[in-house]
């Protein structure tokens, strides 16, 4: 897998997380795939200043989608591990993938400049095209799925 040099966006996200400045900083992590006549995944989470909102769509369940506020360390921990990745996060023009298979991508917004950063969710389909451009999952994944998690079962309480 071939490594992308940080774009300007991640020295932003930086210089702002150094500046406590984080009002115009959006985070959008989607995670989208699955066979259409299976099961689809479709999960998204926005994160900007002090809100968390998600939506969650699966097979043929209703969505279900949620909102709450987001503390400020919570969000500078996310921020903190996306900047960490951001080396060996790919573009969607670096990266390719199997059809119908789940991908992930982070999308850093800040100031309007925003950069999109694509990987394999599904771990076994990651094994079984390591020799290509597919890039592994990003840790900040992790931690901005499980916030999706705790959003969508809670309801935003």
């Amino acid at each position: 897998m071939q490594v992308t040099p940080e774009p300007n966006v991640i020295e932003q996200l930086r210089e702002r997380m150094k500046q406590r400045n984080l009002a115009d900083v959006r985070i959008t992590y989607r995670v989208t795939g699955g066979m259409p006549a299976d099961y689809r995944i479709e999960e998204e989470l926005n994160l900007s200043g002090n809100a968390a909102t998600a939506r969650v769509a699966r097979g043929t369940a209703p969505p279900q989608a949620a909102s709450r506020a987001l503390e400020l360390a919570e969000y500078e921990v996310v921020l903190q591990q996306i900047v960490q990745d951001a080396g060996s996060m790919v573009t969607r023009a670096e990266a390719r993938f199997l059809p119908d298979s789940t991908v992930g991508s982070i999308t850093v917004d800040v100031g309007g400049e925003e950069e999109t950063y694509f990987f394999q969710v599904d771990e076994e389909a990651q094994q079984a095209q390591a020799r290509s451009t597919v890039p592994e999952k990003p840790s900040a994944q992790n931690a901005l799925a499980l916030l999706l998690r705790r959003l969508v079962d809670t309801k935003g309480e």
